[in-house]
């Protein structure tokens, strides 16, 4: 582990998969469970003022924007990580830290994709692409750095999509630091591993098996065994 620590982890929860929450804390909770686990909920931010943008039929999830309140709810403080929902980790996420040091505001997996492999993605929303797709679905934030400290509630609830989810908050690219593909490993957006022990974190972000539609992608017999029986039975 490096001298960089992390002791809190932020999860986007949306209330259509709660499913997808479940096994994603729990996976975290096998592999790190000392790590403080904090949901992202859209009802609770707002009802705290926290939270009050008004593009809501534009996010493909309750907590498009949520994640970039992670620095201010930190107390612009340290360092903390942030993961969508629809990850499982097959590993420790402070295995991250490794890639982050004080001159860099956030690290990220930085996909390099053209063009998405389906037309809908996560409840049959129609798929989006920009150029930055996914960067922001692990984020390993510096939240120290002046960076950082821009991502305020009102910068979050007036900015652009495109300033927050591609990184427009940071001013030099320099900044933004690279984590490796197998903490963010995107299932149908490249081939299967030749080995699955690489992969430190699947993550289902066009839709997984909490819906019937998906049960046959990859990992999904790993996914099952975080629930339980009465959980698996609700799939439909």
């Amino acid at each position: 582990m490096s001298e960089v620590s992390v002791r809190t982890i932020y999860v986007g929860y949306d209330s259509r998969f709660p499913l997808a929450y479940e096994a994603c804390v729990r996976s975290i909770k096998k592999f790190a469970p000392r790590l403080v686990i904090k949901a992202l909920k859209k009802d609770e931010l707002q009802a705290l003022n926290l939270y009050q943008r008004d593009d809501e039929k534009d996010s493909s999830t309750e907590f498009t924007y949520l994640r970039f309140l992670v620095p201010y709810l930190e107390g612009y403080k340290g360092y903390a990580i942030y993961c969508d929902s629809t990850v499982m980790w097959r590993a420790d996420p402070r295995e991250m830290t490794k890639y982050i040091n004080s001159h860099i505001s956030a690290a990220v997996v930085k996909h390099n994709f053209t063009s998405c492999p389906t037309d809908t993605k996560l409840g049959n929303l129609p798929q989006v692409y920009y150029p930055h797709k996914n960067w922001a679905s692990v984020i390993l934030f510096n939240c120290t750095h002046p960076d950082s400290r821009r991502l305020i509630p009102k910068v979050i609830k007036e900015e652009t999509a495109e300033y927050l989810l591609e990184f427009g908050w940071i001013e030099k690219t320099s900044n933004l630091g690279l984590i490796p593909l197998e903490y963010n490993y995107l299932i149908g957006y490249y081939s299967s591993p030749e080995s699955d022990s690489c992969i430190k974190a699947v993550n289902y972000t066009d839709g997984g098996p909490w819906d019937v539609k998906y049960r046959h992608l990859d990992f999904t017999n790993e996914w099952d065994s975080y629930l339980t029986w009465a959980e698996l039975s609700s799939i439909v």
